[in-house]
């Protein structure tokens, strides 16, 4: 109490002062017509700065959920289209969707990284979800890689980012495919070989996953002709800027071709004639 008086009294001036001129702030704005409305417009100015960062705050924390529901509706939709199903009759019949050769599943990725020569990723699906070595991911943005290994919830993914990676692609204008590799240094950039010198290659070709892939449907996004080079005088080295960031990855769909294993039996078949 000693100390709240001495307080007091060394700063009663100090405080008197603060006092009148809260006393006459109150006074301004409630009896001045421009000062009202000035300190209105600050007032408003004020709460709707604020406002909109909470705003931008749960836009940001809602971002994940979103993602979620746009992966889980993206991979429901996948599942109707028609490119989903096989219908060997396709020529003579356009009423029958056929049987289906593609399922579509979301998952979410629990881990990545970019940063090393072999990169993998981990998502929380196994075997009990039904998820299988080889089945391929992709995301909205394209392809990611193919399941290596399952545990019963959660499972391994070799990425794009991976020297041991080399999925089948092709360039979309023209039909001419080539295995993809990745360098080992740029998470943005893969090489593209094997491709004809006789090949129309443009600068800003869409590149995307080949109708020979055995993994992948065709026609997933992977990227765009960055530059090009003709290697040893027989075939073009293609430059690749992956459409899919990477680092931002963190839903994804798993990709399961209801057919690999009968045409892995028959590829095998003629590989052992």
């Amino acid at each position: 109490m000693r100390s709240l008086l001495r307080f007091l009294i060394r700063y009663h001036t100090v405080l008197l002062f603060l006092i009148l001129e809260i006393i006459a702030f109150i006074l301004i704005a409630n009896f001045g017509s421009y000062q009202k409305s000035r300190i209105y417009k600050f007032r408003i100015f004020m709460f709707s700065g604020i406002e909109r960062k909470f705003d931008d705050m749960r836009i940001y924390f809602n971002l994940a959920e979103e993602n979620k529901q746009l992966t889980q509706e993206n991979a429901r939709l996948r599942n109707l289209l028609p490119k989903a199903f096989y219908n060997p009759l396709a020529e003579w019949s356009a009423d029958s969707l056929g049987e289906r050769k593609y399922l579509y599943m979301p998952a979410r990725v629990i881990n990545n990284s970019t940063n090393r020569q072999y990169n993998y990723l981990i998502i929380d699906r196994g075997t009990l979800q039904g998820v299988e070595p080889e089945m391929a991911v992709i995301c909205q943005f394209g392809i990611v890689g193919t399941v290596k290994e399952c545990s019963a919830n959660y499972s391994t993914v070799i990425s794009v980012l991976n020297r041991e990676f080399s999925p089948n692609v092709m360039i979309k204008r023209n039909g001419f495919y080539g295995p993809l590799e990745w360098p080992g240094r740029n998470y943005r950039r893969a090489i593209m070989n094997e491709i004809p010198t006789h090949a129309d290659v443009e600068i800003g070709d869409t590149i995307v996953t080949s109708t020979i892939s055995e993994l992948f449907p065709p026609g997933i996004l992977v990227g765009t002709v960055k530059d090009y080079l003709i290697e040893e005088g027989l075939f073009y080295r293609i430059d690749v800027e992956l459409s899919t960031d990477y680092k931002k990855v963190s839903n994804v769909v798993l990709v399961k071709n209801l057919m690999h294993e009968e045409e892995l039996m028959i590829r095998n078949s003629i590989e052992n004639d």
